[in-house]
């Protein structure tokens, strides 16, 4: 088990390398917690935009490591929420952090690495073959990471009431739902740094008791104010 690490807003420091849809909303929770938070981006733009967020910004490629501002690594925690596939520059990724401060990785994984099945996931589940999944083999080999695969992010404007137009048809309608809201992602990366965490890997995914076809016609019901009328592919 991985050791707690003691949630101080004076001393603790996170980066998160890749402040997209999901990064600017953990740094953004995590700011209101008043812990210190440093932000990537490879663009100008988007780090002009983190800054008034309260999320210092640097330019961070992971194709051009050797240009990294070290200074970005000198956290307790990185949360790594980029979109970035390549596994080489992620094998040089994490060959630089076990040289540094940094205490602890959170890999963000998405469940979408696990062979299509009507059955509950587990983390012993079969994975398919794909880039994500080489990507997670070299932080799975690194001490410090903790992967967390994701079911689809929900919350702000991703409302699952806007995912399918009316009339669509659904997919596997009597199959689980497979989705987390970005703020409990936030909430298990913190309660994993202040309890520590057991298992290199979780599948953080909202419970929930209707089918596909059942929830999304409800959340498509609340939002809109009628009826979906979804079609099932069986």
């Amino acid at each position: 088990m991985k050791s707690p690490i003691s949630i101080d807003s004076v001393n603790t420091s996170i980066s998160i390398l890749g402040c997209g849809w999901l990064g600017e909303r953990i740094g953004k929770l995590f700011l209101e917690k008043g812990l210190s938070i440093r932000g990537s981006s490879r663009s100008e733009k988007r780090l002009g935009e983190l800054k008034p967020m309260g999320i210092e910004p640097f330019k961070v490629d992971l194709e051009e490591l050797s240009e990294i501002n070290e200074a970005f690594f000198d956290v307790d925690i990185l949360i790594v929420a980029t979109t970035n596939k390549n596994h080489q520059v992620h094998q040089e990724l994490v060959e630089l952090i076990d040289k540094s401060t940094i205490k602890r990785i959170f890999f963000v994984s998405s469940t979408s690495v696990y062979e299509k099945t009507k059955e509950e996931l587990s983390v012993d589940s079969r994975l398919v073959t794909s880039a994500l999944v080489e990507v997670e083999k070299v932080y799975r080999n690194s001490k410090k990471s903790c992967i967390l695969r994701c079911g689809g992010l929900i919350g702000d404007n991703r409302q699952p009431g806007n995912f399918f137009k009316k009339g669509a048809i659904i997919k596997n309608p009597d199959g689980r739902v497979n989705l987390i809201h970005f703020k409990k992602v936030a909430e298990t990366i913190l309660s994993l740094i202040e309890n520590g965490n057991e298992h290199q890997i979780y599948n953080l995914i909202e419970e929930s008791q209707l089918s596909r076809i059942v929830f999304y016609s409800k959340a498509y019901r609340d939002l809109q104010g009628e009826s979906g009328e979804f079609l099932r592919e069986d």
